[in-house]
């Protein structure tokens, strides 16, 4: 039987332990939670201070495309790849290239066979439709009365001199088909000027619709060569980007293909962000080869609860860790909260933008983010 001392000592021993528990159970309670606010020293909620899982953002995305159709017959990388300076991104298959630089120097030929001709046909309508307007001026009454000279003449040598003046006439109306039917329009001298007059005035009439018809086909001649020019000029400046490919020369802003079709990078580190899944494959001009991103990423997204949104304000320090180590650390800060809310998993956040000048891991990585009071 144990004896009254050493009972209370076995009380003492359990109060002890329970104190001891009831110690530990408040200490876990005051480490912070992700999304929780960190409790200050009097257990008051400090405002500001919480701490979010953030997912890190994509960066930057680039689309590689080439300004003619191509077939890939090998990509050299993969999706998610880093990539540096030089990097061969893909092999082109330039026998497809060749063949098209043959084809568009044939038709670059016929275009120009067609310039000279629809040249040709615009100088010849132009001249027509000045001398028309030349025609249209000459004064139809000396015309007249030449004729009626003729008429009255009695002389060879006089009809001949009226003769050849009226031919001249008719000659600058551009009538001269007229000339034998004006000598044989009467017997009558002083009917012959009455007579003659509505005729030449017909043909005036009918030189004026030839010059408007010659003036249309002008415009319209014009208009094909300008349009022939431009398809000159896309052919020269096809040609030119397709021999620059296929002798290794041809630049872009992200890379060059050398002699031997490979596509190489140039510039800053990169990610593969995404690329076709099969291949040999065809691509028309213009069309994305594939995505770049930036390897370098500078941002993350936090999803914050609609009710601790008022303790993230832009500006805001943040401290940000990865999971894998919670002992690196890197600072940045709040750049914008979204006025838009969304529902994920039946509760109700907001995104919130943070920026930092470290480079954080690649896109989707998640990390911790803790956000400090502005002055704090």
């Amino acid at each position: 039987m144990m004896t009254h001392k050493q009972k209370i000592c076995r009380i003492g021993v359990l109060a002890c332990l329970a104190v001891l528990l009831v110690w530990l159970a408040v200490g876990c309670q005051t480490q912070a939670d992700p999304g929780q606010a960190e409790p200050t020293p009097g257990g008051e909620p400090k405002p500001g201070a919480v701490t979010f899982y953030g997912t890190v953002n994509r960066g930057q995305v680039q689309a590689v495309s080439l300004p003619f159709a191509v077939q890939v017959n090998a990509w050299l990388v993969r999706e998610g790849e880093r990539i540096e300076d030089q990097r061969p991104l893909l092999q082109l298959d330039l026998d497809p290239l060749r063949q098209q630089a043959d084809d568009l120097e044939r038709q670059r030929q016929t275009l120009r066979g067609a310039a000279g001709v629809l040249q040709a046909q615009a100088d010849w309508t132009d001249q027509r439709s000045m001398a028309v307007q030349e025609a249209l001026k000459v004064d139809l009454e000396p015309g007249l009365a030449n004729l009626e000279k003729w008429y009255r003449a009695t002389s060879r040598t006089r009809r001949s001199q009226y003769a050849a003046e009226l031919r001249l006439f008719l000659d600058g109306l551009e009538s001269l088909d007229l000339y034998g039917s004006l000598l044989a329009l009467t017997r009558d001298a002083d009917q012959v000027a009455d007579l003659a007059r509505p005729i030449l005035m017909r043909r005036q009439a009918d030189l004026s619709r030839q010059c408007d018809e010659y003036r249309l086909a002008h415009m319209n001649l014009q208009q094909q060569l300008l349009e022939n020019r431009l398809a000159q000029q896309a052919v020269d400046t096809e040609l030119e980007q397709l021999a620059a490919l296929l002798d290794g020369s041809w630049r872009t802003s992200f890379g060059r293909i050398d002699d031997k079709g490979r596509l190489l990078y140039s510039g800053e580190p990169r990610m593969v962000d995404a690329m076709p899944a099969d291949w040999p494959a065809a691509f028309s001009s213009g069309e994305p080869l594939l995505l770049l991103a930036e390897a370098a990423v500078h941002s993350l997204t936090i999803q914050v609860e609609e009710q601790l949104v008022t303790q993230v304000v832009p500006g805001a320090p943040v401290l940000i860790s990865p999971l894998y180590d919670r002992t690196l650390a890197w600072t940045g800060v709040v750049a914008q909260v979204s006025a838009k809310a969304d529902i994920i998993n039946g509760e109700t956040v907001v995104p919130v933008l943070v920026t930092t000048e470290a480079d954080l891991p690649g896109p989707g990585y998640t990390v911790i983010a803790k956000v400090l009071p502005v002055n704090g």
